[in-house]
């Protein structure tokens, strides 16, 4: 074989294997390019997930807070509410005091509460003379101004019988809040 076909199948093998290389160079670039772009958009859709799983998370405390604070300020304003009502009406029941039933009424169960005990009936000023024609001989009659709404018996066996509206209201408040707050 002369040099110069010599020469030129060399040329044409080389081309062929430039060739290949380039088809190889080629066909590995377009696979690195495909897995790249295959493990950006994982970690594209990994990083938005992770996102917004944190932006939720957020909100979602953001409203369990604002939600319980929202709870605080409801209860807050209520027991405010609750406060000047039950001032509202402890000094309604002083005005009230003077309602001869009311007063008879107060009397008439701290007696029945008594039995047949000996004691000291204490009562509003305004009420002793009631209580001095209502009650049985063994309980003593005082005055005391201390007590404004009603009668308080101190029985010799060490038992307190409270009938003043106050404590009456005491007992009833947490009814009679429900009923305000509703």
């Amino acid at each position: 074989m002369a040099l110069p076909e010599l020469l030129r199948v060399f040329e044409h093998d080389t081309a062929d294997e430039v060739r290949a290389i380039l088809a190889a160079g080629e066909a590995d670039a377009q696979r690195i390019d495909a897995e790249a772009a295959r493990d950006r958009r994982e970690k594209i859709t990994s990083a938005a997930a992770a996102t917004a799983l944190a932006h939720r998370a957020l909100a979602d405390a953001e409203i369990a807070a604002a939600l319980h604070q929202a709870r605080v300020d409801v209860l807050g304003a209520r027991a405010a509410m609750l406060a000047r009502l039950r001032v509202a009406v402890e000094a309604e029941l002083a005005r009230r005091i003077d309602d001869p039933r009311l007063a008879e009424a107060l009397l008439a169960a701290a007696i029945a509460c008594t039995g047949d005990e000996a004691g000291t009936l204490r009562c509003t000023p305004a009420l002793e003379p009631a209580a001095r024609a209502a009650a049985p001989e063994r309980l003593r009659i005082e005055s005391d101004p201390a007590i404004a709404t009603g009668v308080v018996v101190d029985l010799e066996a060490g038992t307190t019988v409270d009938a003043t509206l106050l404590v009456l209201l005491d007992r009833e408040w947490s009814r009679l809040a429900c009923e305000a707050v509703r």
